[in-house]
């Protein structure tokens, strides 16, 4: 039975009781309190007070990247004819927040306006709940509860730090492990502008846009067919990237090492694909250079979760990938299920015998002293090797940046 039933019905009891003991005192002020609660209950249930309240939500953006803020404001009307107490509240719990505006009195004819500000700590698709509007009656014996507004998605996207425009694809074949020569194939078509890279062609700077430039930055002109050989990005997906690195996972910290790999070469003009693999082709997105392009590898990076089966490098060299490809991959992997490194470096000896190999391993505390055999056993079979964890991202991507210019 409902609480303000419950009290109706031991009201009346003790309003009986006082009535036969005749006590008049005791009868009139049980009759008053009665006459009370029995007056607040009809005005609460029958005035339709959640009728009178208007609830909107608006949620600043619904596309941003880790480390963003996305603001959420609710604005409330309330055109009753009486006062009445209530609450607003929502959550995101694939975040772990919850918001509330606390107890309010919400009085006739006026407005609330109430601002939040929710931190995207993790990449994926999050889900903000419906408002819940919570309103109960002054003498606080019942409440009604309804939801308000829609639920709201919002999609994260891998954090993209900053890395030299293109100066991994722009110096090609230059280097081990990278794309071929920037100047291949070149039109007199223009394409579009990137930052001036080392062995550019004195011709190809824009002097326009380096004026326009804020820091005045030389811009070389990019032309259509500038770029050789593709360069693909290859995700380990297996179910090694499931294991905690910091408050993240480690496929977290791949994803956005990727991210920033793929923009910092689509941005420079080079045609970029990205591959999922655990033991087998999971996801293959084909190399373009478009901003649509980079949309897709953006969103998918986003999405993608750890698979139940374990990255082989064996498995990814037996397979036979088309040529629009390249021959030029970035690796990026966890903890390798192939027995001894010896036998990982062989397996990345073989594969390297027809690509151009960089790779990135990912690695938490406990796997540290692994993930540092692993480096070692492929530099040994000249393969540019770099560590990564969640609090090393930036470190990691200077460092290969740095790694990249020294092999000229």
């Amino acid at each position: 039975m409902k609480s303000h039933l419950k009290i109706l019905l031991s009201l009346l009891l003790l309003l009986l009781l006082s009535s036969f003991t005749l006590l008049p005192e005791i009868t009139l002020a049980v009759l008053a309190v009665y006459l009370a609660v029995v007056l607040d209950i009809l005005i609460f249930r029958f005035t339709g007070p959640l009728r009178r309240f208007t609830v909107i939500r608006k949620v600043g953006r619904h596309q941003l990247m880790v480390g963003e803020n996305v603001s959420v404001s609710l604005q409330v009307k309330y055109q009753g004819s009486f006062p009445i107490v209530g609450s607003l509240g929502f959550g995101c719990e694939s975040l772990g927040l919850d918001f509330g505006t606390g107890l309010l009195a919400f009085k006739p004819s006026t407005d609330n306006t109430h601002q939040y500000s929710i931190l995207a700590k993790r990449r994926g698709t999050h889900i903000i709940s419906p408002t819940v509007l919570h309103i109960r009656d002054w003498l606080m014996l019942s409440d009604q509860k309804v939801n308000t507004t829609d639920q709201d998605d919002i999609l994260v996207l891998p954090r993209i730090y900053p890395i030299r425009s293109n100066v991994i694809g722009t110096l090609g074949a230059r280097v081990r492990g990278l794309t071929t020569s920037g100047n291949e194939g070149r039109s007199s078509e223009i394409w579009g502008m990137r930052e001036y890279q080392p062995f550019d062609e004195y011709k190809m700077i824009s002097w326009k846009s380096m004026a326009k430039h804020p820091d005045q930055t030389p811009m070389t002109k990019i032309t259509v067919g500038e770029v050789g050989s593709p360069v693909t990005v290859i995700v380990d997906v297996g179910d090694d990237m499931n294991t905690p690195n910091g408050e993240y996972v480690n496929l977290d910290v791949a994803a956005d090492l990727a991210a920033s790999i793929c923009f910092s070469l689509i941005n420079g003009g080079t045609k970029t694909g990205l591959i999922f693999y655990d033991n087998k082709l999971s996801k293959v997105i084909k190399p373009d250079r478009n901003a649509n392009h980079l949309t897709s590898i953006l969103h998918h990076l986003a999405l993608v979760q750890p698979s139940s089966k374990s990255f082989r490098m064996t498995n990814l060299v037996n397979e036979n990938l088309p040529t629009d490809f390249g021959k030029t991959f970035i690796l990026i992997i966890g903890r390798i299920r192939e027995g001894t490194t010896g036998a990982f470096a062989s397996a990345l000896s073989m594969l390297r015998k027809h690509h151009q190999i960089m790779m990135i391993i990912v690695h938490n505390e406990d796997s540290k002293t692994y993930a540092e055999s692993l480096q070692h056993a492929s530099r040994q079979v000249g393969v540019p090797t770099f560590l990564a964890t969640s609090t090393t991202i930036p470190e990691t991507l200077r460092i290969l940046e740095q790694t990249t210019i020294a092999l000229v």
